[in-house]
Parts: structure tokens; C-alpha cells; sequence
């Protein structure tokens, strides 16, 4: 590996490179929750520097419910698109996430923006490039998404969901978690309709 890619890698932090790597572990799963050919090129590709995090323990829940939640992310940003091609998407403190390959990269149609800090988009064109023209630290929450809907007319909570909502095998031997997320709701998936729905 070269030293500018070396270089590179250091200056990421370990949270959005293990990101990464868990969705290229997870993609090469015979029963994978996800499909992530980016994350898994990248693992390939620089091997060495990921090989280390192959020595931090990793709890096997954290790995099935990033998993999860990004398959949830990807599936309610896929149908969005199915109804609405020619959209605008913002994906909001995107980190070395590659959402836009897995739901949209065969759109044709949708204006898709990654932000994020200045320092972590630089990190992503040196690591996956220019991603062109179509193509953050979460430091708040809410306890109820209907608490948004008192920011301003035209904000409705559709629908919400947890990890422990769906039945799901992979989290069979976790059930013994889930009144602890039901306690303190944690990383659950909210969607809003924002303005009017369109009639018809």
C-alpha cells in the first residue's frame, strides 16, 4: 500500500472505518443483511491498514444492528426514489457511507448530495474519488418523533422503527435486549412527510 494512502487511512477516525469494515464483513455473508461491493473493494484494497481492526473485539449485536439499520435506511430511501426518480437527496453526515451505490447508482435522474464535516468529504475523494455530479457527528436526539412535528406546519411522523420491531433471526439471541431499547430508545428510524403530500 502506498504511503499517501497510509496517510490517508490515519486520519480517519476508527468509527467510520469500522463502519466501513463491518458492512464489507457483512456484505461477504451467505445470509447478508446488506450489499456493500464499495466497503468490500475498499477492505481489499488496503488490507493492512484494516487488518488491525480485525484485533478490536466487536460485539456481535453492534455489527447485526448497524447492519440492520442501515438495510432499513436503504430500503425506505429505495422505495422514496421508486415513487419520486427525479428527487433531490441530501444524505446528512454521510461519513464513508456509499448509500448512493446501493440504492440509486442506475437512477439516471436523482441529485444526490453526501455532507458532512470538511475534513471527512476530503477523506472520502481520496479514498473512493471524485464521485461527480449527481452523487456528523450526530450530536442530538429526540425521545418521540412526534416532538418534530411541533417544529412547524407540515411536518407528520409517517412511521417509525427499531431494531427489535420486525421479527428477525439474527437477533434471536438478543431478545433479552429489547425492553432496554423500548427504555431508552436508541437509534431508531423516524419518517417524515415534509409539506403537503402530493394529491394523486
Amino acid at each position: 500500500m502506498s504511503e499517501t494512502k497510509s496517510q490517508i487511512l490515519s486520519a480517519a477516525s476508527e468509527t467510520s472505518l469500522m463502519a466501513v469494515y463491518i458492512r464489507a464483513m457483512e456484505s461477504q455473508r451467505p445470509d447478508a443483511l446488506i450489499n456493500d461491493e464499495k466497503a468490500v473493494a475498499l477492505v481489499a484494497q488496503m488490507s493492512d491498514e484494516f487488518a488491525r481492526l480485525e484485533q478490536i473485539p466487536m460485539n456481535d449485536a453492534l455489527k447485526v444492528t448497524r447492519n440492520l439499520a442501515t438495510r432499513e435506511y436503504d430500503r425506505r430511501a429505495r422505495d422514496f426514489l421508486r415513487r419520486h426518480p427525479d428527487a433531490v437527496v441530501v444524505h446528512i453526515g454521510c461519513g464513508l457511507d456509499s448509500r448512493f451505490d446501493r440504492v440509486a447508482e442506475r437512477n439516471g435522474q436523482v441529485e444526490w448530495y453526501d455532507l458532512d464535516l470538511p475534513d471527512v468529504i476530503e477523506l472520502r475523494r481520496k479514498l473512493f474519488g471524485d464521485e461527480g455530479e449527481r452523487h456528523v457527528r450526530l450530536q442530538w436526539g429526540i425521545w418521540h418523533g412526534q416532538e418534530m412535528e411541533k417544529w412547524g406546519d407540515g411536518i407528520r411522523l409517517l412511521d417509525e422503527w427499531g431494531f427489535f420491531d420486525p421479527p428477525g433471526p439474527r437477533l434471536a439471541h438478543l431478545r433479552w435486549l429489547r425492553p432496554l431499547e423500548a427504555a431508552i430508545r436508541t437509534s431508531r428510524i423516524y419518517h417524515f412527510q415534509l409539506g403537503k403530500a402530493a394529491e394523486g
